[in-house]
């Protein structure tokens, strides 16, 4: 009975020692992963035909990448200012996706960029999508849909900060315009200083170096410098709800007709005869013609005329 316990605690010790060793080896391989620093605001899972992909934790359940922040104008274009403790890592390396049934997830990288999402911009709204890794497509934002992925802001907003509160769900564009946007193209400064009447300062754009396990990931910094231009303000178009109604059409004047006498009726109803205007008649001579007083001219008799006697000829 005793041997017997003592193979059991031995048998025990043994799995205990082979176990410890393993989560050790994790433990120093994710002490080596670069993104080990993700490690405390998400999970790790692994999905397929992605592989390994993190999910941050305790957000939303209507939760989506690129909404937290602010779009800042640097001399790298437009950079993403999350205001989240991972962002500085999620929206500059790697690739964001929906997949189902699990919903955002990120799919690391090496690659850097101030910002890793698709542009669409109009002149009444602004739309950006987390770019997809390469094994999935980007749904267009003109599909049914589209708000599942797509941040989509009025351009008066573009610049506010914590821009996702102003997200919508339908793209605001004005009725009877074609839907025509620049594809894949972020808004310039001189368009966004012109909707919104602000000036935008372009920012410097500096990289912190900062150590992840065996490699180095970047930190973006911002800084004002004083040579920096200046995009000025512009006065801004006010939106299409409280523009002024257009000024209505004054009707077209019409010349009143002018009245035809019973003079003139007769002259253009008889065939051959003149079409010219009587003149009015005076009051004058209307009562001269209707005073009995007035003696009227009599009229002479016609004489008739004798036809002429053709000549005899002589022979």
């Amino acid at each position: 009975m005793k041997k017997g316990s003592m193979v059991i605690l031995l048998l025990a010790a043994f799995f205990v020692g082979c176990g410890g060793e393993d989560s050790a080896s994790r433990s120093t391989q994710r002490d080596d992963d670069p993104y080990a620093v993700l490690d405390s605001y998400g999970v790790w899972m692994d999905v397929a035909g992605l592989g390994q992909v993190w999910q941050p934790t305790g957000l939303p359940a209507d939760w989506r990448p690129f909404t937290d922040g602010q779009w800042i104008w640097t001399d790298r274009g437009w950079m993403w200012d999350s205001n989240e403790p991972f962002g500085w890592v999620v929206y500059h390396y790697g690739n964001w996706t929906r997949e189902d049934p699990f919903g955002w997830v990120w799919v690391p990288s090496s690659s850097w960029s101030p910002a890793q999402v698709q542009w669409y911009s109009g002149d009444q709204f602004v739309g950006w999508a987390p770019a997809p890794p390469r094994q999935r497509m980007l749904t267009p934002i003109f599909d049914s849909g589209f708000d599942n992925v797509w941040v989509v802001v009025p351009t008066q907003n573009f610049t506010q900060s914590n821009v996702g509160k102003a997200r919508g769900s339908s793209i605001p564009v004005r009725p009877g315009t074609r839907r025509t946007s620049d594809g894949n193209r972020a808004p310039s400064a001189e368009v966004i200083t012109r909707v919104t009447g602000a000036p935008v300062r372009l920012m410097k754009l500096d990289k912190e170096n900062v150590p992840a396990g065996h490699q180095t990931l970047v930190k973006p910094t911002l800084r004002q410098a004083d040579d920096a231009p200046v995009v000025p303000a512009a006065p801004p178009i006010p939106p299409i709800s409280t523009r002024p109604a257009p000024l209505p059409i004054a009707p077209a004047v019409v010349a009143p007709a002018v009245p035809v006498t019973k003079t003139e009726t007769t002259q253009r109803s008889q065939p051959g005869s003149r079409k010219t205007p009587s003149a009015a008649k005076s009051p004058s001579s209307r009562n001269k013609k209707d005073d009995p007083k007035v003696e009227k001219p009599k009229e002479q008799p016609l004489t008739p005329v004798k036809p002429a006697t053709p000549e005899k000829k002589v022979d």
